[in-house]
């Protein structure tokens, strides 16, 4: 019988191969924050419409009713892994659609949005931001990745910036896989401590920010940013020194819309 890190290993590993679900790919976009963000690599060009990363212009922003219901527990253990994407022999190139990834195990954290359930598989971090604010870039972007039971993706990105301490995502960025070496088991991860006090969030449809740029995804991109050690974005510079931020994508027809957002 597998145990439970082969579980959430083969789970992840299937997301970020681009399993396809009912309409999309499973696979999650990353996002990546910097204060001051070395200049974007070139990213593959994609034919498909309503793509991520967008620029979030704050004065076009339209309100929206039905909140976004985070149900995080007090306490969860992870297992933090490298996701890499050249393969088994590449384990000395850093590409910039790689991360940090935590799988978090299977029925531990959910969120709701109009009546629809979304489990959460994992979250991963990226630096520089994806998503811009009134075009500006932030110094690293956390992407929660959830999945509903019909194969619908949601992502609830948070903006991570300088000047706290002793957060979750510290303690989390406190243990980093190195390309190819083994995953690091982290116990008593409180996912509800890593939220910010204000859930009000960023809605629009976009896609996967990895290729395949799978569309159909759910993009709800938490307004009020969450203070990190600068040591702990230092460190995740340290192994993508070139950043694995996807440049902003055109927002083209689509409208971006101000949802509220509250614990369950």
């Amino acid at each position: 019988m597998p145990n439970r890190r082969d579980v959430l290993v083969g789970v992840s590993r299937a997301v970020l191969a681009g399993l396809v679900l009912p309409g999309l790919a499973a696979t999650a976009a990353c996002g990546a924050d910097r204060t001051s963000p070395p200049g974007p690599q070139p990213a593959p060009a994609s034919p498909q419409p309503d793509q991520s990363p967008i620029d979030i212009v704050l004065g076009d922003v339209e309100s929206a009713p039905g909140p976004l219901v985070f149900d995080y527990p007090e306490s969860v253990a992870v297992e933090v892994e490298y996701v890499h994407r050249d393969g088994e022999s590449g384990c000395r190139i850093r590409d910039r659609e790689e991360t940090i990834e935590a799988l978090v195990p299977p029925g531990a954290a959910f969120v709701e949005r109009d009546g629809t359930r979304f489990e959460l598989k994992q979250f991963h971090f990226h630096i520089a931001s994806e998503h811009l604010l009134d075009g500006r870039r932030l110094p690293m972007e956390q992407h929660l990745v959830h999945r509903s039971a019909d194969g619908q993706v949601l992502v609830v990105a948070v903006f991570l910036v300088e000047g706290g301490r002793a957060t979750v995502q510290d303690r989390v960025l406190a243990n980093l896989p190195q390309e190819c070496g083994q995953s690091i088991p982290v116990d008593a991860v409180r996912l509800r401590e890593g939220l910010p006090g204000d859930l009000t969030n960023f809605h629009y449809p976009g896609s996967l920010t990895t290729s395949p740029f799978t569309g159909g995804v759910q993009w709800h991109v938490l307004r009020e940013q969450m203070r990190i050690d600068a040591g702990s974005i230092a460190a995740f510079r340290g192994l993508f020194p070139d950043g694995d931020a996807r440049d902003p994508q055109p927002l083209g027809g689509r409208t971006v819309q101000e949802v509220p957002g509250r614990l369950g």
